[in-house]
């Protein structure tokens, strides 16, 4: 890991708007690699969940049948998607860096931090999810602090736990601004979810889902909101490490 420097006021600096704004950059100009990458790994979390769906139902869990193979379903899509925001990752960094964008380095470097990135994702989601059991806020606190563990595993090759430290040291003061930014992205897909819920109703899109094609349609359209969260992360982390340590194209080095 680079060591850090006094952050300079020519130095990029987190925001909203930048985030945002250069975040549609990155994402069209590279949509042609980085979604077929999301949707590959994403398969395996589909085939599963579509084999799940087409069991018969069981009576006494008529809304979640199965439920043990339903959570053993997340936790692959968990683990895929995961991975999928490491290789994402890498080549955002890559070109925020300067660097040409390069494919066998996106993949050696996303799959190398395959392991760590799956078991801190889990650690993740499961503070998450505990936050959620207490009340709602505590859970969203943790994404908030915790929100560039990912491409600190990936970029800065730190352990698990470290990387949960990076991303405290990293998100400090800025945390307002990431909820907000947080917000913004994640809170039209959840706006859309819930107006497809009241409008076919829970059970209906239940029963959907166990169309093939259905779901492979909401695969791919979960694997673009997906990609363009991973370029936002990987955005976010960017400029926090710029704003804080004074590191730009040094970043991007660390894959040479």
């Amino acid at each position: 890991m680079a060591d850090a420097v006094l952050p300079r006021a020519d130095l990029p600096r987190f925001g909203i708007g930048k985030v945002l704004g250069q975040s549609f950059t990155v994402f069209f100009r590279n949509f042609h690699r980085f979604f077929p990458i999301m949707l590959l790994c994403s398969a395996p979390s589909l085939a599963l969940t579509h084999w799940t769906r087409s069991l018969p139902a069981d009576p006494r869990h008529p809304l979640a049948s199965h439920p043990w193979l339903s959570i053993v379903a997340w936790l692959v899509a968990v683990v895929v998607t995961a991975v999928s925001h490491g290789i994402v990752t890498v080549g955002t960094v890559q070109q925020l860096g300067g660097e040409r964008f390069d494919l066998r380095v996106c993949l050696q470097r996303g799959l190398a931090a395959a392991p760590k990135v799956a078991v801190a994702t889990f650690l993740f989601w499961l503070a998450i999810l505990l936050g959620m059991v207490v009340i709602i806020i505590p859970g969203l606190v943790v994404v908030v602090i915790f929100w560039v563990y990912l491409p600190t595993i990936v970029v800065e090759n730190v352990g698990i736990l470290e990387s949960f430290r990076r991303s405290r040291l990293l998100t400090r003061g800025r945390r307002w601004p990431i909820f907000g930014l947080f917000l913004v992205v994640i809170g039209a897909y959840v706006v859309l979810e819930v107006v497809l819920i009241r409008t076919v109703g829970l059970a209906g899109l239940q029963a959907a889902m166990r169309n093939f094609w259905i779901l492979v349609a909401a695969g791919a359209f979960g694997s673009v909101i997906g990609t363009y969260y991973a370029v936002v992360t990987a955005l976010g982390y960017y400029h926090l490490r710029a704003e804080k340590e004074g590191i730009t194209s040094e970043i991007a080095k660390v894959f040479d």
